[in-house]
């Protein structure tokens, strides 16, 4: 069973974002950000690339642990790209909502490899 089109629509978007975010932290909003915003940015796209790539390597085999990777990392790499890069007067006000979603993206992420016990194996 492979994705369907949203789930390699969300993996092409999620591996284009995570691509351009590391390399804007890299050059250009390395003059911009604070070094802890910087430093959020390079988590995200460390797991976000990570976890899209397991996703790729098990869509015929595994991909109920892929579905939480692809939204785990959505929900904990999407939310780190917003607090780092929002103005600080923004991001202290939505600090209460955006926060409690990375944690929910990196559990999502776990349940993913757990998954990877479910597995049934072919023959």
């Amino acid at each position: 069973m492979s994705y369907s089109f949203p789930w390699r629509l969300a993996i092409a978007i999620g591996g284009l974002l995570a691509v351009a975010m590391g390399a804007g932290a890299a050059h250009g909003l390395s003059h911009l950000l604070a070094e802890q915003a910087l430093g959020w940015i390079h988590t995200a796209v460390m797991y976000q690339l990570i976890h899209l790539g397991c996703a790729l390597a098990v869509a015929n085999s595994a991909s109920r642990s892929g579905k939480f990777w692809i939204v785990g990392s959505w929900c904990f790499s999407g939310s780190l790209y917003l607090l780092a890069v929002l103005p600080e007067d923004i991001r202290s006000s939505l600090a209460m909502l955006i926060g409690p979603v990375t944690p929910i993206g990196g559990v999502l992420m776990m349940v993913g490899w757990v998954m990877l016990l479910k597995v049934k194996r072919a023959g």
